[in-house]
């Protein structure tokens, strides 16, 4: 799927998996290759608030919503929602799907399964790309709510928080156990210092 202005395109993909493995068959693997011009010894992995580098081996190894494979004047970025076994092999980004194993549970993967990657392009590294934010936008969507026509006190264009410098991420948002504050979790995501946090939101706030 294409997007005017967006610039990433989106795999919605449906399976209903019906293979099933054994000790003498082994295990039925679903898997994508994708094929690029980038020559790189290593790839860029996200790991939980943060990110590594790995080489371009071809060995499989977690990741969680993105991954990248760049060099100094462009670069790929493989964005899923819901997968995690990775690989790189040369200039080959691979993404396991599906893995119907038969051990300890014979029906492990089988049956229908919807899920959604994409592949985002790019100019330079992934960090002046902003892939981490491209991969929150996929994974976490805008949802339409469609009412009439009527008077709000909200301006046309504004956002509930931001927060800057650039590389910092908030993570989480939520409401404090023993009071009305509110607490906001964020990190850095591209491995840099941090010298001032300034967090702009639509609420009104005490302190």
């Amino acid at each position: 799927m294409f997007y005017h202005k967006v610039k990433r395109v989106d795999f919605i993909t449906n399976v209903n998996m019906q293979e099933k493995g054994g000790p003498l068959k082994g295990v039925p693997l679903l898997r994508i290759s994708i094929p690029t011009k980038i020559v790189s010894e290593k790839a860029t992995f996200e790991i939980p608030f943060g990110y590594i580098k790995r080489p371009t081996n071809g060995k499989e190894v977690p990741a969680l919503k993105w991954i990248d494979l760049s060099n100094k004047e462009y670069g790929i970025s493989l964005l899923n929602n819901c997968k995690y076994g990775h690989s790189v092999y040369r200039k080959t980004i691979r993404l396991n799907l599906i893995r119907n194993s038969y051990d300890p549970d014979p029906e492990s993967d089988t049956g229908l399964h919807d899920f959604t990657y994409s592949l985002y392009p790019h100019k330079e590294d992934f960090k002046i790309a902003d892939t981490i934010k491209r991969s929150y936008e996929l994974n976490n969507p805008l949802f339409v709510i469609k009412t009439s026509s009527h008077k709000g006190r909200l301006p046309s264009k504004a956002s509930f928080f931001e927060i800057g410098p650039k590389n910092l991420i908030i993570s989480a948002i939520k409401k404090a156990e023993g009071s009305d504050n509110l607490i906001i979790r964020a990190y850095d995501g591209y491995g840099k210092k941090v010298k001032r946090l300034k967090i702009n939101t639509l609420f009104p706030i005490k302190k």
